[in-house]
């Protein structure tokens, strides 16, 4: 082949994202180098799960290191949104976050100074070796045949997640996991290979809104640990979680009934009344 596979092309892309945040990371974690590092792994991740279906070659040792960053400027990322809603929420019904703010911001600092010292820890060597091998399995692979076994994959996605929102509330997150593939697979298409078929507009607000919905859930989650470890007993306070919980449960709901209806745009076959 003389010209460089789509794949290794968006390949390359992502792993100079990933360098180029890894640096910021190193000596100063901020929200948008977290971000931006987080959805180059995310895309790397996707191109070594789409070789190994490709290629039947497993998914080298290597990335468990990689994992690990990731897992460890998730832990950043989530502190850092629950706190930025819980701003939100506090400034919109015009009352205090209270001491829920402060130990936040304590766990925001604190996963900073971890995500700081992951990244320089983290040993670059280990992208080398993975770009050495997805170059050998997919250089052999003409574009006609990638494309057409991108399209396979897909396709079988979408029929599993048609089935799984079949059940929606209980699936949600099984959704939201396996769809991030197949997006970013798309996404690397040459341009206007597909994209109109598969709805890609559509496919984006779902992704989206599924999004919105987990940093929902994630916030929940924090707010009713933190009722549990600090045995909230002033009335004051207690009123004011209360009301930051309806807030967040307010705005889940809404955005469930917004993934209900991008599900339906994307799967129009499907009949209305069986995705609940």
């Amino acid at each position: 082949m003389t010209d460089k596979a789509f794949i290794l092309k968006s390949w390359d892309e992502q792993i100079n994202v990933f360098h180029h945040n890894l640096l910021i990371l190193r000596i100063r974690p901020t929200k948008n180098a977290v971000h931006d590092l987080r959805v180059a792994i995310k895309k790397i991740r996707s191109y070594l799960r789409l070789n190994k279906e490709i290629t039947y070659s497993p998914i080298n040792k290597e990335f468990d290191n990689i994992d690990l960053l990731f897992k460890t400027t998730g832990r950043q990322r989530d502190f850092e949104m629950s706190a930025s809603l819980l701003s939100r929420y506090s400034r919109r019904e015009k009352i205090s976050a209270g001491h829920f703010r402060k130990v936040l911001q304590v766990d925001c600092r604190l996963t900073r100074k971890w995500t700081k010292q992951e990244a320089q820890n983290f040993n670059e060597e280990f992208l080398q070796i993975l770009t050495g091998n997805i170059y050998a399995s997919i250089c052999p692979v003409p574009d006609e045949e990638l494309i057409q076994k991108i399209k396979t994959l897909v396709n079988k996605i979408f029929k599993k997640t048609g089935k799984l929102s079949v059940t929606l509330k209980k699936n949600v997150h099984e959704i939201r996991k396996i769809l991030k593939d197949p997006y970013y697979w798309l996404k690397s298409l040459p341009e206007n290979s597909m994209l109109v078929e598969y709805r890609i507009k559509a496919f984006e607000k779902l992704l989206d809104n599924l999004g919105d919905w987990q940093d929902r859930f994630i916030f929940l989650n924090k707010l009713s640990q933190y009722k549990k470890e600090f045995a909230v007993k002033n009335d004051s306070e207690a009123a004011h979680l209360k009301k930051f919980e309806e807030a967040a449960k307010k705005e889940q709901a809404d955005l469930f009934d917004k993934i209900r209806g991008n599900l339906k745009e994307l799967f129009p076959n499907k009949k209305s009344d069986s995705i609940c």
